[in-house]
């Protein structure tokens, strides 16, 4: 029932449109009162259920991001005018993976629409931060949740993603072959800004070999690095937060997830998952089609909640279990490309048009992004199928 208010309420054409966090907090009261009606008290933990530390971490990489926009979008208008569009694509599908699409997706937006202004250019913005940058565990959100709640290794991602993930980002790049606009030589680089960058990836590094290290704290090293070395100052920190606000309206669909899964909606996949051992080729296929439905309604993050308690415990070893794993973690990236709300990225995409007023419907919006996952769906169901045999 809240997804069903979520998204009724974000497709119908208000006059004036209410604020998307209003929205999705009332599709997680109406999600929450189900619970209460059904199940008594509720026994969700909103606090956990609402992932607290993931929004912190994203804060931080937000901040980190806001602050290297300026190096990165004159090293992009250094490069040749044919060819920036391309590069800036590719590098946006790289950086995705190491720094969190969500962090990438402002700075992406902002540099490709200079050097390629349309909307087919956003929706490839953000397919690129999303699924082209889903190939390392701290990619997105939901590798985040799906390596915590699996015990996922980095091995896992690449061995998996990465392929699909090169082929999107190559695909997406071809979109970009043409560029329109006329854009000016850019200023010298400033090298200091990289270093807080460079102490983030040390974080994550050390994450990697020590587990005890908190992920989240890797990000918040770096600001400080940035803020202590003078790279950052009030107005990087002050963007980034700005940005990141655009992601709290999503917290709600995490809570949606958990009170669906309480009132036992999901029980059926949990039923159906170890009978994929029978069938591996259609139960695969069919794990990605439900997660590319729920992850275009339900934003990807809530989804691989819904994905790991369906998998704790299932009786699914060695390569299937890691078969079925990648099919649902491709499936809500790809599925949440396909409408406004289905990842952190399209909804930063969606209210950087509403801004600058190229609001796109619902359906152009499906028919553009249907049009640039196509390759990609191939590639991963390809690849998967391929490691599978």
């Amino acid at each position: 029932m809240g997804a069903v208010v979520t998204v009724a309420a974000m497709a119908i054409p208000w006059g004036k449109k209410p604020d998307n966090l209003l929205i999705t907090l009332a599709g997680a009261f109406s999600a929450l009162l189900m619970v209460v009606i059904n199940k008594g008290p509720s026994q969700v933990s909103l606090l956990k259920a609402a992932n607290p530390l993931l929004f912190l971490f994203l804060l931080g990489v937000t901040i980190l991001a806001a602050g290297s926009r300026h190096t990165w979008q004159t090293l992009a208008l250094r490069l040749p005018q044919s060819w920036a569009p391309i590069i800036v694509t590719i590098m946006a599908g790289f950086l995705s993976g190491i720094l969190d699409g969500v962090s990438v997706i402002g700075m992406t937006l902002a540099t490709l629409t200079i050097l390629r202004p349309g909307l087919l250019t956003a929706m490839v913005a953000s397919i690129a931060t999303s699924v082209g940058g889903f190939w390392a565990a701290w990619g997105e959100p939901p590798n985040l949740i799906m390596k915590m709640g699996l015990g996922l290794d980095n091995r896992f991602f690449l061995t998996w993603l990465g392929i699909p993930a090169l082929v999107t980002t190559m695909s997406l790049a071809w979109h970009m072959r043409h560029s329109t606009q006329q854009h000016a030589q850019g200023e010298k680089v400033v090298g200091k800004t990289l270093a807080p960058i460079g102490v983030f990836l040390v974080g994550l590094i050390l994450h990697g070999f020590w587990a005890m290290f908190p992920v989240w704290l890797a990000p918040w090293l770096g600001v400080l690095v940035g803020t202590a070395i003078h790279a950052y100052d009030r107005k990087n920190i002050k963007a980034g937060y700005e940005e990141w606000k655009a992601y709290i309206f999503l917290a709600p669909f995490f809570i949606q997830a958990a009170c669906v899964r309480q009132l036992g909606a999901l029980d059926w996949m949990i039923d159906l998952i170890p009978s994929i051992a029978l069938a591996p080729t259609a139960g695969i296929l069919m794990t990605f089609l439900i997660t590319v439905i729920l992850g275009a309604l339900l934003d990807s993050s809530s989804v691989a909640q819904i994905l790991v308690l369906s998998l704790q415990g299932v009786a699914l070893s060695g390569s299937l279990r890691e078969a079925v794993i990648a099919a649902g973690l491709s499936g809500f990236a790809i599925g949440g490309a396909l409408t406004p709300i289905g990842s952190m990225q399209s909804a930063v995409t969606y209210e950087f048009l509403r801004e600058r007023g190229e609001t796109p419907s619902w359906g152009t919006w499906f028919k553009l992004n249907l049009k640039l996952v196509v390759i990609p769906t191939i590639a991963t169901l390809g690849w998967i199928y391929y490691r599978l045999r």
